[in-house]
Order: C-alpha cells, then structure tokens, then sequence
C-alpha cells in the first residue's frame, strides 16, 4: 500500500539538515478562497463560489527577520537537533514560536531547509537573510523585468549571457567591460541595449 513509516524528510535528509517533521498538512494558495471552490448548483448549472470555503480562514503565519508573512499551499512543524539555527519561525495558531525554516553549518557550507512552500515574498526575506552573509551578490544588480543574467566560466574565460525575455526594449545598467560576441566584439561597459527579446553574450575583460 505504499505506507512510507519513516519519519519525514527520510533518515538521510534528516542526519544533513537536523530536522525531523512533526506535523504537516496543506494550506489555501495565496489569495486563494480554499482549498478547494464551494460550488453550488441550480437548475443543473455550476454556480462559481460566493463566499470562501471555511478553509480559506485557517491561515498560517510565521516570522523571518522583521517581517511576518503568510504561508500558502503547504506546512510543516519541525524539531530540530542543537546545532540547527532557526532562521524562520511559525507566528499564530498552535504552532507559534516552533520553527519553520533552518540553517545547519556543514563543512564550508550550510544546509537551508523549509517548512512552507516558497512564494515570491519568502523569496525575498530568504534572500535578504542568507545571500549576504554568504558572499553572494548578483552578476549584475537592479535588473529591469524580464531580464534574466548568467554566466559561464572555465580556466580560459567568462562569458555574461545576458536574456531579455520581454518584447519591449530594455537598457541594462552596471554590466561589466567587456566585447559582446553576438554584435561583432562590440565593447561593452556599464550599459547595454537589448531588442526585445534580445539577447547578449559578454566575453568579460581580465
């Protein structure tokens, strides 16, 4: 019957990350009415939702930083050994004050684990958190929308692709010098011009 009776997220994911899953269960997407749509019928006919499902009000919420923000589609109730840092923390209902994201040191590293589902403002508050501290910075900050930076490397050179993936045209500040290969080994410094939907390949200097 595929009954799985280890004890989430599984022995080997548990000895890396010092966490062990307590309590879990499904959560109302953000802006969601539910978890699922209360539809009502008449005359043979589905009639959309009026009103949120009973559902829609059993919200969790949890603190990470100096921001509260609301979990959506999933949740988990960790515990966690003694060396693990609680990053992230659950704010109302039963759970207040349990954690809900952590950190563990490994070798050169850290192991992140999270007990909700990444939403975009998560997103943020992980990246203001963890980025920093470790070192990591964009390949090239303030981006316009759309615009997406990568880069590839080896002993020889590094190459910046840069991707609009818009149809409106976009400037690009902040780019490294640079040629672009993909417009006859143009130099490029500190600002490039993208096509919509255009794209650049930067073979940076040094």
């Amino acid at each position: 019957n595929h009954v799985i009776r280890e004890t989430a997220p599984g022995t080997a994911l548990s000895k890396l990350t010092g966490v062990r899953v307590e309590d879990f269960s499904r959560l109302a997407a953000p802006g969601a009415n539910g978890l699922f749509d209360v539809m009502e019928r008449s005359g043979g006919l589905v009639i959309p939702p009026s009103k949120p499902a009973e559902s829609h009000h059993r919200q969790r919420r949890f603190k990470i930083g100096n921001r509260e923000l609301t979990a959506g589609h999933f949740y988990e109730n960790l515990t966690v050994e003694p060396d693990v840092e609680v990053i992230a923390a659950w704010s109302n209902r039963y759970a207040e004050g349990q954690p809900m994201a952590t950190s563990r040191k490994l070798g050169k590293g850290q192991v992140v684990y999270l007990g909700a589902y990444l939403t975009p403002e998560l997103t943020e508050a992980l990246t203001e958190r963890l980025f920093a501290p470790a070192g990591i910075e964009p390949l090239v900050g303030g981006l316009p929308a759309g615009v997406e930076v990568t880069m590839r490397m080896n002993d020889e050179r590094r190459l910046l692709f840069v991707q609009n993936y818009t149809d409106q045209a976009a400037t690009v500040g902040g780019v490294p010098a640079g040629r672009d290969l993909l417009d006859d080994g143009k130099p490029v410094a500190g600002r490039l011009e993208l096509a919509g939907y255009g794209c650049a390949i930067v073979e940076l200097e040094g």
